[in-house]
């Protein structure tokens, strides 16, 4: 795995994409920095952090063509992938929200984005992974790993190095018929009530809030609610969950 650190950068995602060769060599990749300023996130919103307050990786995995994938399966392979490394070296508490965040005490530690970027004779899986170290100002439904790490010295290059050690072994493993359930298990408010946003248009004014149980997801990564005894199931562009409202000063 080659491992490229930036000091700083719009995107570790959009380097990272321009730096795959498109001939070869052809081997995994990884783009890190702890000061990005227009990083990519889902629904083309944008991830940004202060210097030092956040970590932006980006990691590349190059697939044979000839591999058929479930890139759908993929996705929650490096999801829960992501999930049980948080549980297993910070917090047994992590959770995941549909489709892609990070969550901790029904608070957003960061987010995840992936991609499939075709070359001559592979095709890369993009994981591009945001997490704060510290709480963004004014966001008080995110946290950063300073207010959950047990360690009074936060480690931040150390702990990056040792998620990429982590996802290259994880991948190396390909998901299997176990792998959906393992992700609906490690969903946050799985078989609860949650406030669900129906995105009806480009309009945000337009959208619809409405209370529906989280079911799960199904094997094509779309959520399942229920609603006055109806089954409901949403692509992740049209519609997604809320988190609750937080007063830090209550």
């Amino acid at each position: 795995m080659k491992e490229i650190y930036l000091s700083e950068i719009d995107s570790t995602q959009r380097y990272l994409i321009e730096a795959l060769p498109f001939d070869g060599p052809h081997e995994g990749m990884a783009v890190y920095s702890f000061n990005q300023y227009s990083g990519k996130g889902q629904a083309n919103k944008t991830w940004t952090s202060a210097p030092d307050a956040g970590i932006a990786l980006s990691v590349a995995f190059p697939f044979s063509k000839d591999l058929e994938i479930d890139w759908v399966l993929m996705n929650k392979h490096l999801c829960t992938g992501v999930i049980q490394f948080l549980q297993q070296h910070v917090d047994p508490r992590f959770s995941l929200k549909w489709p892609n965040d990070v969550i901790i005490s029904d608070r957003k530690l960061g987010g995840m984005i992936m991609n499939i970027v075709p070359k001559s004779k592979v095709q890369y899986l993009v994981l591009g992974l945001g997490l704060n170290v510290q709480q963004p100002p004014d966001l008080p439904q995110a946290i950063g790993m300073n207010e959950i790490s047990t360690s009074k010295d936060f480690q931040i290059v150390a702990f990056t190095k040792k998620i990429i050690d982590f996802l290259l072994d994880h991948v190396s493993i390909l998901p299997d018929s176990t792998t959906h359930q393992i992700y609906n298990s490690l969903l946050w408010k799985l078989n609860q009530a949650v406030m669900v946003n129906e995105i009806e248009s480009n309009d945000e004014t337009t959208n619809k809030i409405s209370q529906k149980t989280f079911k799960g997801v199904d094997e094509h990564g779309r959520a399942i609610f229920e609603f006055n005894q109806e089954t409901m199931i949403m692509h992740h562009g049209k519609a997604h969950i809320l988190l609750p409202p937080i007063n830090l000063n209550s």
